[in-house]
């Protein structure tokens, strides 16, 4: 409410750990023009607003060290995303469709709680780096004999392995 009361001027930028203060702005355009949203450190975030996809500079989204469970499927039409950083959070699965996220070359979900990940992420044509590293799961999902991971996302991993750079 603040940042609306005081009419922020179109952040290109907002950043959790200078605008903590400030608050973000709740009507869609004062956020326009936003190329870059990062919240880092717990703020207590348990979802992405799909909202965010209707942002149509947005190039960077980084939330780590919250509490989100989800990737909002609405995300996957954000075509200016370049980057995606969820890591150290809750989410669990990465859901079909996140191929139509084009313009993508890196996604960090290091240290979240994946027992899922559709194999439409090896139809992403602009990947070129994906992090999931250090789940926080009872298994090494990738290498255990009882992986929660269909043969498909199994397969689809393997192939990414061997075109991009895959940390896990």
């Amino acid at each position: 409410e603040w940042a609306n009361d005081h009419n922020l001027p179109p952040l290109q930028r907002w950043d959790s750990s200078f605008y903590k203060q400030a608050g973000i702005p709740r009507d869609i355009r004062g956020l326009s023009n936003l190329r870059f949203l990062l919240v880092m450190d717990d703020h207590g975030i348990t979802e992405i607003p799909a909202e965010i996809a209707k942002l149509p500079l947005l190039q960077g989204l980084c939330i780590s060290s919250n509490k989100i469970t989800a990737i909002p499927t609405q995300i996957y039409n954000c075509a200016s995303l370049e980057r995606l950083d969820l890591e150290d959070n809750c989410i669990t699965r990465v859901e079909d469709g996140i191929h139509a996220l084009k313009s993508v070359h890196a996604i960090d979900l290091s240290g979240n709680r994946l027992n899922y990940i559709t194999p439409d992420i090896a139809r992403m044509p602009s990947l070129a780096k994906l992090d999931i590293r250090n789940q926080k799961t009872e298994i090494d999902m990738m290498l255990a004999d009882n992986t929660p991971l269909s043969n498909e996302s199994l397969t689809a991993l393997a192939s990414l392995i061997r075109r991009i750079e895959v940390n896990y």
